[in-house]
């Protein structure tokens, strides 16, 4: 599901939301949002939660609200105020030039306030405590950087960037460059790989679809969060015996050029439906199942709706 998270609620209020609407145990998502943040949050149900994890590592976009004249704790409007100082000097240019400076592959520091690890415990613990530690950069790609809207003291922008993006250290990164405090206002999720806010659900439109019995109408196929992936399909016996999570010992090498150098494949039977995924061995001779969705003999799957099978 493609759920366009409201402001005040936690990523784990999402979940509960939606394990409560749907009646499903197994819930996850796919990547955390604060409760400062919105927009979308990509959610698994039933056996799909086995591939919510590939989204981890696909492009993200954001637009990122940016306030000049204080500079918080936190890095962003929720923290107690550090610093604050004249803004009134900076003009739309100096922003630019600024923002210039974190396209392409850039380090960055994480913020104090976030659920990073330090000695087993977390950054936000420690920093509540009035902790401070040492955090190492962390290799970032910032895919696009682009000012959207200037109305001082606040300016907007719009990121697409990697895995591993603080918002709010790019929002006080930029304070850095200009010489006046900066913290981030606000962090609305446009984009997690092909989920895009455009065709997102809010928690009331789960709510409403409930009470109409059209849940089925929001929910994608298992299969949307890996489109990326190359997709082999199978004959009936390799699908029996991927299920049960033998490997498959065939020549693949006619398939090189279309697997595109990945070793992670889609699988399906021949009548089109959704197996899971495997990898593939060097020299493209052995497929591996390590993800196999789950299907019930009569054709029901974790969610009790029909597949084709």
């Amino acid at each position: 599901m493609n759920i366009n998270k409201g402001i005040g609620w936690t990523s784990n209020d999402v979940v509960r939301k939606i394990r409560q609407i749907f009646k499903q145990r197994k819930v996850g998502h796919g990547g955390t949002l604060d409760p400062i943040a919105t927009g979308v949050l990509p959610i698994s149900l039933g056996s799909a939660s086995r591939l919510i994890s590939s989204l981890l590592d696909s492009e993200k976009s954001y637009v990122i609200t940016v306030t000049m004249g204080t500079s918080t704790e936190t890095y962003d409007s929720t923290g107690k105020v550090l610093h604050s100082g004249e803004w009134g000097l900076i003009e739309e240019r100096d922003i630019c030039g600024a923002i210039s400076k974190f396209k392409g592959k850039i380090q960055q520091i994480p913020p104090m306030y976030s659920a990073l690890r330090y000695q087993g415990r977390r950054l936000y613990e420690i920093a509540r405590k009035g902790g401070i530690v040492k955090r190492e950069p962390r290799n970032i790609t910032i895919t696009s950087i682009k000012m959207i809207n200037y109305n001082p003291p606040n300016f907007t922008l719009d990121v697409t960037c990697s895995r591993g993006f603080y918002a709010r250290s790019l929002a006080n990164d930029i304070g850095i460059i200009l010489k006046v405090p900066t913290h981030m206002s606000a962090l609305h999720r446009t984009m997690t790989g092909n989920f895009k806010i455009e065709h997102s659900y809010s928690i009331k439109d789960c709510e409403q679809a409930l009470l109409m019995n059209q849940l089925d109408d929001l929910i994608l196929p298992a299969d949307y969060t890996v489109q990326y992936l190359p997709k082999l399909s199978l004959t009936d016996n390799e699908s029996r015996m991927v299920c049960h999570g033998q490997s498959i010992k065939r020549k693949f090498h006619h398939n090189v050029s279309f697997f595109e150098n990945k070793e992670t494949i889609r699988l399906y039977d021949m009548h089109n439906t959704f197996l899971g995924l495997a990898r593939l061995n060097e020299d493209k001779t052995i497929l591996r199942p390590f993800k196999i969705m789950h299907y019930s003999t009569d054709g029901i799957n974790t969610l009790g709706r029909k597949i084709n099978v």
